[in-house]
């Protein structure tokens, strides 16, 4: 019983722990982008699930054209056809967010987003071809390393 009782304390702490950093990345950029972009702001997050998971999550949006996760930012920044909006998109995993933000605005082709404002907040080797993409939508956009 003791052995289990030790053994629940220990998952759990080692659970707590994997989950910190994962936090404290989002609270980081959030930050970046509020001193970068200013408020309000929505904030789209592309998490990281680890090399192997990243790679073949690319590898399947390459493939079958999108993923939900563009398809939902996608329906996000349509919203901006009806109202301002100011989307910040950011992850930890650099080609992972260039293919999500790049499959999204595939799925906006043709559509004029002039009310938006896209912040991109990532590695600036991905910024051209990033700004490239979003300004055929008409759209305003802004970078920010990070």
């Amino acid at each position: 019983m003791r052995i289990r009782s030790a053994l629940l304390v220990f998952f759990l702490a080692i659970g707590g722990c994997a989950s910190t950093p994962d936090v404290v990345d989002r609270e980081a950029r959030i930050g970046a982008a509020a001193a970068a972009f200013g408020r309000p702001f929505t904030y789209f997050y592309v998490p990281s699930e680890g090399a192997i998971e990243d790679a073949a999550f690319i590898a399947m949006s390459k493939t079958t054209g999108s993923s939900g996760m563009a398809r939902q930012l996608a329906g996000l920044m349509s919203a901006a056809t009806q109202s301002p909006l100011r989307v910040v998109v950011t992850g930890p995993s650099r080609e992972k967010n260039e293919r999500v933000v790049l499959d999204a605005v595939a799925a906006l082709a043709g559509k004029s987003l002039p009310r938006l404002q896209f912040l991109f907040l990532g590695n600036p080797t991905y910024e051209a071809k990033i700004r490239s993409a979003i300004e055929p939508l008409d759209a305003e956009f802004f970078f920010a390393p990070y």
